[in-house]
C-alpha cells in the first residue's frame, strides 16, 4: 500500500491535486498498473480494488479493475 500512496503523491507533484481528481478511472488505473501487478503477488484483486480505493479516494468498480489490460 506504500507504493500505492508513494505513486499518487508522485502524480499529485506532476499534475495537482485537481488534476488527479479529472483523470478517468481508467487512466488512474493505467498510471498505477505496475504497483497493482506487484500488490498480486501478495492480495487478491478484490483486496487490491480495496487499497487503491482507498488510497485514491475513489469509488472504482471492481469489474472496471479486472478489465484493466494485463491484469
Amino acid at each position: 500500500m506504500v507504493n500505492l500512496q508513494n505513486k499518487k503523491n508522485e502524480i499529485i507533484h506532476q499534475i495537482g491535486e485537481d488534476g488527479l481528481k479529472r483523470l478517468k478511472f481508467s487512466k488512474i488505473l493505467k498510471l498505477i498498473e505496475n504497483e497493482i501487478k506487484e500488490l498480486m503477488d501478495y492480495w487478491i484483486v478484490k483486496q487490491i480494488h480495496q487499497m487503491v480505493n482507498e488510497v485514491f479516494n475513489i469509488n472504482i468498480d471492481l469489474s472496471t479493475l479486472y478489465r484493466t489490460k494485463n491484469l
